[in-house]
């Protein structure tokens, strides 16, 4: 899962170069290519003396059964994992990355980028990378917008919200979720979240903000 090259030059010091995969690889055009990548942007400063290879990093290499139908419907796809290498030795390690959910509070917070190299490798995990159980939209909004909702009576039903000129008439509405920040933060969070359904089958993640009863819209369910 990770290769490391060590040049020794003539006169200059040594320099090493690491390649990392996304799955266990026993492929030498593979690793090839993905060397040959790295090597057409390095520009050697002397004559090389050695080259040195190792496995930094290792993991079991896995040969499955193949189906007949749908070989790589569960995503485990050696294309897949070749195109993620390709990438990541064009991009950088950095530049090609999955969201992870991270178990915080706040929904703004609660997930993070990756590196998908980082995936093959066996970590210990921390409790806060656990996703909460909750139900959760499927798209977040960046912020959360203003809305204004309407209530059968003060504190009563929901009945409909408004948002970017247009009313939603709410069927069914499923809260509150209280979210709430800890203590020791400058500028915690105090929340009720409820998802809600229009009348035309739609569902939305809304809230209402504790500090002044303002209340937003801040995901949308598929």
């Amino acid at each position: 899962t990770q290769l490391t090259c060590s040049f020794r030059f003539e006169e200059s010091p040594p320099e090493q170069l690491t390649v990392g995969l996304c799955r266990p690889s026993a492929d030498p055009a593979h690793v090839g290519e993905l060397f040959r990548t790295h090597l057409e942007r390095w520009q050697l400063a002397d004559g090389v003396d050695a080259i040195t290879m190792e496995a930094t990093q290792h993991a079991p290499l896995a040969y499955r059964q193949q189906g007949l139908f749908d070989a790589h419907a569960n995503g485990d796809s050696p294309q897949l994992a070749a195109l993620v290498d390709r990438l990541t030795s064009e991009l950088g390690r950095d530049s090609v990355v999955r969201h992870a959910s991270r178990k915080v509070a706040q929904p703004e917070q609660a997930f993070r980028a990756k590196p998908l190299l980082d995936g093959i490798v066996a970590r210990r995990r921390s409790p806060r990378d656990d996703p909460f159980s909750a139900d959760r939209p499927t798209r977040l909004l960046p912020q959360p917008e203003p809305i204004m909702v309407l209530t059968v009576a003060p504190s009563g039903r929901l009945a409909q919200f408004d948002w970017n000129d247009q009313r939603f008439p709410i069927a069914h509405y499923w809260g509150p979720e209280r979210i709430e920040t800890g203590w020791w933060r400058r500028q915690g969070i105090r929340r009720d979240y409820y998802r809600v359904e229009s009348t035309t089958g739609l569902r939305y993640w809304i809230f209402q903000r504790s500090s002044d009863q303002q209340w937003f819209l801040h995901g949308l369910f598929d």
